[in-house]
């Protein structure tokens, strides 16, 4: 594999100050070698390792074990044009590296990376006690510790009011992370090259400047250069080698291979590309930026430069022996839903168990209709949704493009962090931040909540024929998390009030908006319920305050849940909707989703070990279950 081949490189990159002190002229020659330069060659002596023996192989690389039946593209070894490459010694670089801890940041290109070389180290010493997660490998015996963080940008990417924004500047949120390691070894840049279908963040900020877009190149160049000034302060050379790995290529077209056929792609392919050299055109666009940043550099970062290499390896991906199978066409490679956020991916955070991803709602008195994502897009073609509240509103809105993407892994989409649109069905589903859903607007004095004010709001509510709004989690927090200076009832402001009593004033507003705004006949209202958190067992009757959702694997087994530990907004909630004369179907997951303690992304959120998320919930899990009631719903009222 590849990936391989680029550890082969890398353990001669630590080795070579010793290559030099220990032998003489055939290693002073390696040592002077350009690797990057070269051919592959057949050698039937390959691959360095048997897949099957690696238990670490995740779906989305394991071509082996997901059906791929030609082998000779395991069959390929790199040869340097001066120099023979040596084959990788897993004990070897255990036995120089034993205590030290070695660090990968960077996206999906850079776990392809991780998992190859836990592989090749597990093999090594095969009867080796060892601790593994998503995203950490350890050998006890060699008290070695292989990371990997997942940084596409390697800049900061936070979450503001407005919406996400990319910091072209800033490092900080991220650079605690990267300290403390002997080898570092940062990748970026497939992320950089993604158009408005792919990025991550809704604007990006450069110095003082707050823009929609930028160039690409612009901006990846800008983010290296934060990334390099971080390197020069924080780094000491004796003590951590740093690495990049040079950008990789994708084989999407024929036409990143000169081929004519712009429809081939690397689906069928069994043989690398036989150029002599690979035309310079064709390389990627951040070739020059990645190459200019490091030349600029005074502490010393090592290029593990393997584009060419793997530029003519059309062969070398998963294709349709990926993640997906025959439904995808893995030409990078990207996971079965490519949209979860950290804050959500349970799995990919590294939660160990899966009992809760086996659980389904059974409704007392019939049985829940399997969500059908194919019979969704028919009867919604040419529709649009919208999702309106909080970060719980987010939970449910990623989980819904999950469910519309893995039934068409094949169509055509478009993404952003608030909109996600499939060409073929002209389907597109939206979400809108509005934690308190009335208006929160910035004056002189401060930011003022009105609580009997929707205009500013309502006008993006307009225009979609199916909404679901949400709102409560903002409500109930307390000075320390609110997000207004001032709240305004009427002509009076004042600095604080009842968070019930404020609830019930906004939902009023909201309830009156939508009477004179929504016709029933165009537009589908929905609200969802309100979602519980289970930081406390006192949530579910538990003597002990101290316990949480952390650990926690299986629901609540009461036969029903006790009425008084309810949200305090559940009640205000029904009385609101009660009042109106236009319908609004009230998605009342609160119960169902309270007896799932289990559910949430506890340690293996966003922020792993150091944060408790007891709030949110994972994907896939119980907002799928949220997702398959509203199309329930829709399919009940004939929408």
């Amino acid at each position: 594999m590849i990936t391989n081949v680029l550890f082969c490189l890398l353990w001669i990159f630590l080795c070579s100050a010793a290559i030099v002190q220990s032998q003489n002229t055939q290693d002073s020659q390696l040592n002077s070698c350009d690797f990057f330069s070269g051919s592959w060659v057949h050698d039937d002596t390959y691959p360095l390792y048997d897949s099957s023996l690696c238990p670490f192989i995740g779906d989305q690389f394991d071509c082996k074990k997901k059906g791929r039946p030609d082998t000779d593209y395991l069959k390929l070894k790199w040869k340097p044009t001066g120099c023979e490459l040596p084959r990788f010694d897993g004990k070897d670089f255990l036995n120089r590296y034993k205590g030290k801890k070695i660090l990968f940041v960077g996206d999906s290109i850079s776990n392809d990376q991780w998992q190859s070389l836990i592989c090749l180290l597990h093999v090594a010493v095969p009867q080796s006690e060892y601790t593994v997660s998503a995203h950490k490998f350890y050998l006890s015996e060699y008290d070695i510790e292989v990371s990997r963080l997942v940084h596409q940008y390697l800049v900061d990417l936070v979450e503001e009011n407005t919406g996400t924004v990319l910091q072209l500047d800033s490092i900080s949120t991220n650079c605690e992370e990267f300290k403390g390691y002997d080898i570092l070894i940062f990748d970026s840049w497939h992320w950089w090259n993604r158009n408005d279908t792919g990025k991550l963040w809704d604007y990006i900020q450069d110095g003082t400047q707050m823009v929609k877009d930028m160039d690409c190149l612009v901006a990846y160049k800008k983010a290296l250069t934060t990334w390099s000034k971080w390197v020069e302060s924080n780094v000491d050379p004796s003590v951590t080698k740093v690495f990049f790995q040079g950008l990789t290529p994708s084989h999407f077209s024929g036409q990143t291979w000169n081929d004519t056929n712009a429809d081939v792609s690397c689906e069928g392919q069994t043989e690398p590309i036989n150029f002599s050299s690979y035309p310079e055109g064709l390389l990627p666009k951040g070739v020059a930026i990645l190459n200019e940043v490091l030349a600029s550099m005074s502490k010393p970062v090592t290029l593990l430069n393997v584009t060419t290499l793997s530029q003519f390896r059309k062969d070398g991906h998963p294709s349709i022996y990926g993640q997906s199978g025959a439904q995808g066409n893995d030409c990078l490679h990207c996971s079965l839903c490519p949209f979860i956020g950290d804050q959500f991916d349970c799995k990919k955070k590294g939660r160990p168990d899966t009992d809760y991803l086996k659980l389904k709602w059974k409704p007392t008195g019939c049985e829940l209709p399997r969500f059908d994502g194919k019979d969704f897009l028919n009867r919604y073609k040419g529709k649009k949704i919208l999702f309106v509240g909080d970060s719980i509103s987010n939970n449910q809105w990623q989980s819904l493009i999950c469910l519309l993407h893995v039934a068409v892994p094949q169509s055509k989409y478009e993404v952003s962090a608030r909109k996600f649109y499939l060409p073929e069905y002209k389907i597109e589903v939206t979400r809108l931040v509005h934690q308190y859903l009335v208006d929160l607007v910035q004056e002189e004095k401060g930011k003022v909540l009105k609580l009997d004010s929707i205009n500013e709001n309502g006008k993006e509510f307009k225009g979609y024929d199916i909404i679901i709004f949400d709102s409560w989690r903002w409500w109930s927090r307390n000075d320390t998390g609110k997000l207004w200076d001032y709240i305004q009832d009427g002509t009076q402001m004042v600095k604080d009030m009842d968070c019930l009593v404020a609830y019930k004033k906004a939902l009023t507003t909201w309830s009156k908006w939508v009477e004179s705004n929504v016709d029933p006949s165009v537009t589908k209202v929905f609200f969802q319920g309100l979602t519980p958190s289970h930081f406390s067992g006192q949530t579910w009757n538990d003597t002990n305050a101290d316990v949480s959702c952390e650990g926690q694997t299986e629901p609540i087994n009461f036969s029903s849940y006790p009425e008084g530990l309810l949200p305090k907004g559940v009640a205000i909630l029904n009385e609101v909707l009660a009042s109106m004369s236009k319908p609004v179907t009230l998605l009342n997951v609160t119960t169902l989703s309270q007896f799932r303690k289990d559910g949430h992304p506890s340690i293996y959120g966003k922020y792993g070990a150091q944060g408790n998320d007891c709030l949110h919930w994972c994907v896939s899990g119980v907002p799928d279950t949220w997702n398959q009631i509203l199309y329930a719903k829709l399919v009940a009222g004939g929408k």
